[in-house]
């Protein structure tokens, strides 16, 4: 019996209160998170991927990532990394989702902490794709490098950050120079993970404020914080690097034929703004239209309710501010989707099937 399985009995006892069922689990979820970062930490050392597209799975994407996967090129390395996945969901990954690497973490990692295991040990630069960005130009891939000795990355979906002329680009699509952000890590002692003022090293405070960034300024006014990756790429700049914006593309979804980002697509079912409502609209129909019956079943079962028409009587608000356009724009990326051929089932795995898993 495994130490999953002796935990099991613990939810059957409701005497138990739920901060403190998981505060029991806490001990062993740390010691499964520490054995996959280390078994990671292996995998990625002995990869041998020439620049690798690098797609981030979240629990409840594989619909999702199975469009932006296949308008991935063919010959250019695909890395998965399946981040909080159901043992369903990764051996339903590795079966229809085509990649030149897997790696696999049953407890869910922070999306800076796995930047910075790439960064750390992927031994070559390296492209990063959200899932839910669609690549409609193939070209972009070839645009967005070679990237030379002072470059940390480049990216087409820029912004300015707040107060000066810098320029950095969002996530969505980068290509990221890993030697040189491990040496500028090791410089000023952060890495990709978010950060405040207060908890920055004074080495990255001093290469910031060179940036031209004020102190206690943020590089996006909603956010009163370094987002994923901005203290690195800032003090970097203070040093006299630079970040290639390659391309001016839309942050958010609109009717283009380069590429589309979706942005906050999930199956969460708390909604409270119009980027949120958006997000869950193109997973559930995403869901609804491509899915094959054993996936859209196990989702179902998990997340619950899969309609987009549900969700937009739900919310006639924000239904109407997405508009007609923005429908047909999400119907034309699943419609036109290059998909991979033939979805095949993993076999089933005990406490994981997709009509026998609780929903959570």
């Amino acid at each position: 019996m495994g130490a999953r399985d002796r935990c099991r009995p613990l939810l059957m006892k409701p005497s138990i209160p739920v901060r403190a069922y998981h505060r029991i689990l806490r001990p062993f979820r740390r010691f499964v998170r520490d054995r996959e970062v280390a078994r990671a930490t292996r995998d990625l050392a002995a990869m041998r991927l020439e620049s690798p597209v690098v797609v981030i799975l979240m629990s409840g994407g594989l619909h999702v990532a199975r469009l932006a996967r296949a308008r991935i090129p063919a010959g250019r390395p695909v890395l998965l990394v399946f981040n909080g996945l159901d043992r369903w969901e990764s051996a339903w990954g590795r079966l229809n989702l085509a990649a030149d690497g897997y790696l696999g973490f049953t407890t869910t990692l922070r999306h800076s902490e796995i930047i910075n295991l790439l960064v750390d040990h992927l031994p070559t630069n390296f492209y990063l794709l959200d899932y839910d960005c669609f690549v409609l130009n193939d070209a972009w891939f070839a645009r967005l490098g070679p990237l030379d000795e002072r470059t940390m990355l480049s990216g087409c979906f820029p912004y300015t950050v707040a107060g000066t002329e810098v320029e950095l680009a969002h996530t969505f699509l980068l290509y990221i120079n890993r030697g040189l952000l491990c040496r500028l890590k090791a410089r000023f002692g952060i890495g990709a993970e978010e950060a405040t003022w207060e908890t920055l090293p004074e080495a990255a405070r001093i290469g910031i404020r060179k940036s031209g960034l004020a102190d206690g300024i943020y590089p996006e006014p909603d956010r009163p914080y370094f987002d994923t990756l901005r203290a690195l790429l800032l003090a970097g700049i203070g040093d006299g690097m630079k970040c290639a914006i390659v391309g001016r593309l839309p942050a958010h979804p609109v009717p283009n034929t380069e590429m589309v980002h979706v942005g906050g697509v999930s199956p969460r079912g708390h909604i409270f703004n119009f980027w949120l409502f958006r997000g869950a609209y193109f997973w559930r129909k995403a869901l609804q239209h491509l899915a094959d019956a054993e996936l859209g079943r196990h989702y179902r079962a998990k997340f619950g309710n899969a309609d987009p028409a549900a969700l937009a009587a739900e919310f006639p608000g924000f239904a109407s501010e997405m508009g007609k356009d923005l429908d047909a724009l999400f119907d034309e990326i699943i419609r036109t989707s290059p998909c991979l051929p033939g979805n095949r089932t993993p076999p089933s795995v005990p406490g994981e099937s997709p009509d026998t898993r609780e929903r959570t």
